[in-house]
């Protein structure tokens, strides 16, 4: 099992972090409750040892990867833990409710539940619903493809009856 369920390199997506020679990452260990009651120290040793682990050519050579500055936040029930075997019991996007869409970091898609989960889940249902609008405007076009066209009957309400 992985120590760490979601990690970014916050050098690549923020750019008030940027910097060639450095990386800042933010790492999210899952579940909170078998990390909570340790100390700071011994967070960031396991860290360091998976990151090490999932990055072996960072740490070796001339110039390994060093930690300069490290802060631990602790939040308990923030992100789940990933049981493995699990990601198809995700309900689609899709349902079998005519015009009727999910989305959600708990929907089926590639990432844990997040906000980089939950914007990914958006995605996939707008993608979603603009097939289904195009196939049925396709569909109603072609049901009444073949229709004769008619004069207009006038409409019968309360003022022209």
């Amino acid at each position: 099992d992985l120590l760490l369920s979601v990690y970014a390199d916050m050098s690549n997506t923020c750019r008030e972090y940027a910097n060639p020679d450095r990386s800042m990452l933010e790492l999210v260990l899952a579940p909170a409750k078998d990390w909570i009651n340790k100390s700071d120290q011994e967070i960031i040793a396991a860290t360091m040892a998976e990151l090490e682990k999932l990055f072996p050519h960072h740490f070796k050579g001339n110039s390994p990867a060093k930690l300069l500055k490290s802060h631990v936040v602790k939040t308990p029930r923030s992100v789940y833990k990933a049981t493995s075997g699990r990601q198809d019991c995700r309900p689609s996007q899709v349902t079998p409710i005519a015009n009727f869409f999910l989305t959600g970091d708990y929907t089926m898609q590639r990432y844990l539940a997040s906000m980089e989960g939950a914007v990914l889940s958006g995605k996939l249902t707008a993608q979603a619903i603009t097939k289904a609008s195009s196939t049925n405007a396709s569909t109603h076009l072609e049901s009444h493809a073949n229709l004769q066209p008619t004069t207009p009957k006038p409409a019968k309400n309360a003022a022209t009856v």
